[in-house]
């Protein structure tokens, strides 16, 4: 199912793929800088 931008759905959709991505962080730290480049660009 296709979202549509700034909805509820793709809104909630990025706080879950920002979450896995932190969650990923905890375990490979080399990815922090990209999980903090997708937190600014959600915020």
């Amino acid at each position: 199912i296709p979202l549509a931008e700034d909805t509820i759905d793709q809104q909630l959709w990025q706080m879950l793929m920002d979450k896995r991505a932190l969650a990923s962080d905890l375990i490979d730290p080399e990815a922090e800088a990209s999980s903090k480049k997708a937190l600014a660009d959600t915020i």
